[in-house]
């Protein structure tokens, strides 16, 4: 009897152990992927901006779905709207802030018909 009882015990210890070590379902490897990606993505506001401009373009962004990217530029942050307006940015960053302030009508007019 007492052989019988460490057995039976031995095997509730390994079977429980062996229970614990066992391989995710498919069901919950797909979840957890699909949570990965969600968290991975970026989101950006405009209130997180120090500026509505692409710094890159000079193009408004009027909505969070124009943000594609944010450069941190002198303590701020600043939206771009696409990857190359990022890279044309940060080649020179002085460059495009300047541009970007310019006055209006230091800007060439366009000739009306």
């Amino acid at each position: 009897m007492k052989y019988f009882s460490i057995i039976l015990l031995s095997s509730l210890l390994i079977f429980s152990l062996m229970s614990c070590n066992k391989e995710k379902k498919p069901a919950e490897k797909k979840a957890q992927t699909s949570a990965d990606t969600t968290v991975a993505k970026a989101h950006f506001s405009k209130s997180m901006l120090a500026d509505s401009v692409c710094v890159g373009c000079g193009m408004v962004i009027k909505t969070d779905q124009q943000i594609a990217d944010t450069v941190h530029y002198q303590g701020k942050v600043y939206g771009v709207c696409r990857a190359q307006c990022k890279t044309d940015f940060l080649k020179d960053p002085k460059g495009h802030m300047a541009k970007l302030h310019q006055p209006k009508s230091d800007m060439p007019k366009m000739k009306s018909k």
